[in-house]
């Protein structure tokens, strides 16, 4: 038994002692109950309330439950040498008042009942005067369940609040209620008026009551209070009210809580735009949210104990079946867009969630959240065909463009052959070469999957290879390419590959005179900020003591133009050993055509 309740019934000066209010057995036992058994707590230990005395047993259990079940105190009679003593007994007869008080927890529930016998000589005046006098020690039992007992004396208007009643309506030990201050408590509008409605109904059919209604507290702040009054007649006026307070602010709000959530995930279910079903462990519906029906046309009962696969297209099962049969408990799965026939036996696209929760007894099935996504998969399908229309459409006119390029490369063979200058056939020759070099790259985008950005590791040696081809030159020359693969867009593998195609045709051109063997070697890297280095070197005689990078050639003027467009630097190093040349440039990650030679 607590602490608080033991020093509570010893203080009490009649014989008391504490019941359990579900079993009757005895809990706990003040000094003068023990006198009147004349025995020793442990000699009575395990015994319930009838067998410690022997009443009627049937008139007196209802009574007891009365008490644990309305939570209040009852007064009855019992004949005092019914008493069972474990010692020597008393022979003469004397009569008892038996009064029993219940003890509410914090969970608003009496399971424990204190009994005590008041002598029946003094019930009159002795047992009010008592009661009076003992009323702080009342007081005690109530706070360790934190309910609050008030008395309003109609013909008086006196108004009684005990500590607890103060303090869970805000005020301190020193506030004194009043009728008026107390009505004006209850928050102005639908609480006060319900207030005032209940106690006149009281008054007038004599009928307790028990609301729960809100307050403005004496600290400022609103409260939830469970209100209960009784009224007491005499000769058919009403004399007094008696009743208890509780701060139930807590639990009203956690179901308000729990009410939004409710309202919140009936929202969901009813109103949402997803589908929510229960299946069990063979897709059959078990449960299926109501929006069912504005989803598929199909009302929710309709497909109760009906099989989810029956509604999906055959060519669809495969899939999430495999998925269905790997969700383990606990798993959640998403299953990508499948077809779901409707009510009109149309094929509708919907995208799942599936989670096993066939181990949580409050769900025991598989939750499937379904979304019905048909205009979106039409939509992507639409932009799907446009994409392929327009990939259709890129290819067609790099192919058109390097075949036109092929027509003027073809008109300037022929008029290379038709001229006898050297130096102009030299130049148209050069022009071709350069001709080629973009038709090569419209080639390579027509044949690749990408259309705005080409591999220009493939490139270079493809477009090395074909300048050595195309210049014949007598000089047998080996090449070794060291390249990453390096991804370049369009605007920037035109003006590289013609820069490359400058530096090498003037390599095969003049880099090896009168000799039989020569070595390029071609260095492509990326680094990790998407700095590109190319390198190109031959080990050839090295560049003429007066060359410039401004010499003003065609040649050199291209690769200047090119590397401004670039947005590069460049340089020759050259000794006896060959020339190298180096081109430094950042990666321009941007999509697109803007490449002013296109």
């Amino acid at each position: 038994m607590q602490t608080q309740l033991r020093s509570f019934i010893e203080a009490y000066p009649f014989p008391s002692l504490a019941i359990n209010a579900h079993d009757f057995t005895l809990t706990g036992i003040n000094r003068a109950g023990l006198n009147i058994f004349n025995a020793k707590e442990k000699e009575l230990a395990g015994r319930n309330l009838f067998q410690l005395f022997t009443p009627d047993e049937e008139q007196l259990r209802p009574i007891v439950n009365s008490v644990r079940e309305t939570k209040k105190s009852c007064i009855t009679d019992i004949p005092m040498q019914d008493l069972v003593s474990v010692g020597e007994r008393a022979t003469q007869e004397r009569r008892s008042v038996l009064v029993l008080t219940p003890v509410v927890n914090d969970d608003q529930e009496a399971n424990l009942i204190i009994c005590s016998f008041l002598p029946a000589s003094s019930q009159e005046n002795e047992e009010l005067q008592a009661l009076k006098e003992n009323q702080s020690l009342l007081d005690k039992a109530y706070p360790l369940a934190q309910i609050g007992v008030w008395k309003f004396d109609m013909q008086t208007h006196d108004l009684y609040w005990s500590d607890v009643t103060k303090e869970l309506h805000g005020f301190g030990p020193e506030y004194q209620p009043e009728v008026e201050s107390t009505i004006d408590l209850f928050k102005e509008g639908e609480n006060r008026e319900q207030f005032a409605e209940v106690v006149q109904a009281a008054i007038e059919d004599e009928q307790p009551f028990d609301v729960e209604l809100k307050i403005v507290s004496g600290q400022g702040d609103e409260r939830w209070i469970r209100a209960t009054g009784e009224p007491e007649y005499v000769d058919g006026i009403c004399m007094y009210f008696y009743g208890i307070s509780q701060n139930v602010t807590d639990r009203r709000k956690a179901e308000e809580d729990l009410f939004l959530k409710e309202q919140r995930f009936r929202s969901l279910v009813q109103d949402g735009s997803d589908m929510l079903a229960i299946l069990d462990g063979k897709a059959n519906y078990k449960y299926v949210s109501p929006t069912s029906e504005s989803i598929l046309g199909i009302p929710a009962d309709n497909l109760i104990h009906t099989n989810a696969l029956e509604y999906i297209h055959p060519d669809d099962h495969p899939r999430v079946i495999e998925i269905l049969e790997d969700l383990k408990p606990g798993m959640r799965r998403n299953i990508a867009p499948f077809r779901f026939q409707n009510a009109d036996g149309e094929w509708r696209w919907v995208e799942t969630t599936l989670t096993n929760l066939m181990k949580d007894p409050a769900v025991d099935g598989i939750v499937a959240n379904a979304r019905d996504v048909t205009e979106q998969k039409e939509q992507q399908q639409k932009m799907t065909q446009a994409l392929r229309e327009k990939e259709t459409l890129l290819a067609e006119i790099h192919h058109r463009v390097k075949n036109n390029l092929a027509v003027v490369s073809g008109m300037m063979q022929l008029q290379v052959a038709d001229t006898e200058d050297p130096e102009l056939a030299a130049k148209l020759n050069d022009s071709i070469i350069r001709i080629r070099t973009m038709a090569g790259i419209h080639e390579q985008l027509y044949q690749a999957n990408s259309f705005s950005e080409l591999e220009f590791a493939d490139n270079i040696h493809s477009l090395i290879s074909s300048i050595h081809t195309a210049l014949h030159s007598d000089t047998q020359v080996q090449i070794e390419f060291d390249c990453d693969p390096v991804h370049l867009n369009i605007n920037q593998a035109i003006p590289c590959s013609l820069i490359v195609n400058e530096v090498a045709t003037n390599i095969f051109k003049h880099a090896f005179p009168d000799r039989n063997e020569g070595h390029i070697s071609v260095e492509l890297k990326e680094t990790g900020d998407e700095q590109i280095h190319l390198c190109i070197k031959d080990n050839g005689i090295g560049l003429p003591e007066d060359f410039s990078k401004n010499s003003g050639s065609l040649g050199m003027s291209l690769i200047n133009v090119l590397s401004k467009q670039l947005e590069s630097d460049y340089r020759f190093e050259s000794d006896e050993e060959g020339t190298v040349f180096h081109l430094h440039f950042t990666k321009d990650n941007q999509k697109g055509t803007g490449n002013s030679l296109l």
